[in-house]
């Protein structure tokens, strides 16, 4: 039986596969080769053909047939025992990510920061809006989009969402005058929203666009210095959009997004 496709390698040399796994090895007879890739094949269109969401890349990159230790270590961190080897790169903020407990998807949580410290790599999750890792669990899997926000991942937004995209000033002006004092989110659509004036950014505020070149915030003045301001404060999210502003500007000092000495601050993906 051909192995899975998880389990093969980046390394050509590494795939040296039994016969009954599928490969191919020197001392495999010509007759079988033609078994050999028809098998590959099918492994490849059955993935292709699935349209694969969920990546199973828990794995050592020498061998692949070998399955990283993951459990729970409380209901905000997961822990991976990946050795020497560092995941930052596939654990990147704001990734979505799976729990499993013997195959059985559990939790669907997004990255919000991870730590390595040989031979443990530990997740801990954005868990603001009340997501939680609830049971044990013995893996855990990748979204294959490595940029999608996680409002796309949402069948109902929360009640502090405020949506909007695509508008003017005056609508920018409304949807900040409605963040609530605990705290909620201006969700950009898809569009551009041009601005002719400085805005400024409540305390405990996300601004969250569908993603960057997708939901736009804009100017066309050459003489404004700034489009999002706030002198100081706490709790500040701006997230997957864009911000298109002029070349060349006669304001001087030009800060397109100014936060001052505002504490707690996050900006992913906003150019």
């Amino acid at each position: 039986m051909t192995r899975p496709i998880e389990t093969w390698n980046e390394t050509p040399a590494s795939n040296d596969f039994d016969i009954d796994e599928g490969g191919a090895p020197p001392s495999h007879p010509r007759t079988k080769v033609d078994n050999s890739n028809r098998e590959r094949m099918s492994a490849v269109a059955s993935f292709y053909q699935a349209g694969i969401e969920w990546l199973d890349l828990m794995r050592n990159p020498t061998d692949r047939s070998i399955q990283y230790t993951v459990s729970r270590l409380s209901s905000t961190v997961i822990r991976i025992i990946s050795g020497s080897t560092d995941l930052t790169s596939l654990f990147n903020v704001g990734r979505r990510i799976r729990t499993e407990t013997a195959g059985v998807a559990k939790d669907d949580v997004e990255v919000l920061s991870v730590v390595h410290s040989d031979p443990n790599f530990d997740v801990t999750i954005y868990s603001a809006e009340g997501d939680t890792i609830t049971v044990g669990i013995d893996g855990v899997l990748l979204h294959s989009s490595a940029s999608l926000a996680r409002f796309a991942f949402r069948s109902t937004l929360p009640s502090d969402y405020i949506v909007m995209g695509g508008l003017t000033d005056a609508a920018f002006v409304v949807a900040l005058a409605a963040v609530p004092a605990a705290g909620g989110t201006i969700l950009l659509l898809a569009g551009n929203t041009a601005l002719t004036q400085e805005h400024t950014v409540p305390d405990k505020t996300r601004i969250i666009g569908q993603g960057v070149g997708i939901s736009e915030l804009s100017t066309t003045d050459k003489t404004l210095a700034r489009l999002l301001y706030q002198a100081s404060g706490t709790g500040f999210c701006l997230e997957s959009f864009t911000i298109t502003t002029p070349v060349t500007t006669t304001s001087g000092t030009n800060h397109m997004v100014e936060l001052g000495t505002c504490t707690k601050v996050r900006i992913k993906d906003v150019f």
